[in-house]
């Protein structure tokens, strides 16, 4: 907080970029300007009478100056990103709080298919597993292991040789 000896401080040199501006009119006024700025900081008025002074041919008034600090402050706050509603985990509270007097599998197997659509497996194997389902194992299955080993021990296609049999 500005205390009165920086408000003066900054006001009287802000009237000095006014050379038509009467001075002896600023130290009756002065009261005004203490109690309306001495809620902001005196890095927040001098950024605020910088904004004014580049813009204005006219010394500001009281109002003029509050509100330049206002704008000031609010360009400085940090501005946080305030994430999307997660519609699939809304669906899941639903389905949690509504689990005790209507219980639906075929509800939470949705779910889970939903949430694996959106890439979240782990997700969905919990909704499984708080609806009694069986859960997904999202490893490779063992018909995909098959293939795979059938396809790792096929001859070479060119040369019709095995793997396993070259050098013995």
């Amino acid at each position: 907080m500005a205390n009165v000896a920086t408000i003066t401080r900054l006001l009287t040199e802000a009237a000095l970029a006014y050379p038509a501006y009467d001075k002896s009119k600023l130290a009756p006024a002065m009261k005004f300007y203490i109690k309306a700025l001495a809620e902001f900081e005196p890095k927040t008025i001098e950024a605020a009478l910088e904004t004014i002074i580049a813009s204005s041919k006219w010394f500001p008034s009281v109002s003029e100056v509050v509100a330049t600090c206002r704008k000031v402050e609010a360009d400085n706050k940090p501005q946080y990103h305030i994430p999307a509603p997660d519609i699939l985990r809304r669906e899941l509270i639903g389905l949690e709080r509504a689990r005790s007097y209507d219980f639906d599998p075929a509800s939470w197997e949705r779910l889970a298919m939903k949430l694996e659509k959106d890439d979240r497996v782990y997700l969905a194997n919990y909704v499984r597993q708080k609806a009694g389902l069986p859960t997904v194992d999202y490893r490779l299955d063992e018909a995909a292991m098959i293939a795979h080993d059938i396809e790792y021990e096929a001859a070479h296609p060119f040369t019709g040789e095995r793997w396993w049999e070259v050098g013995a």
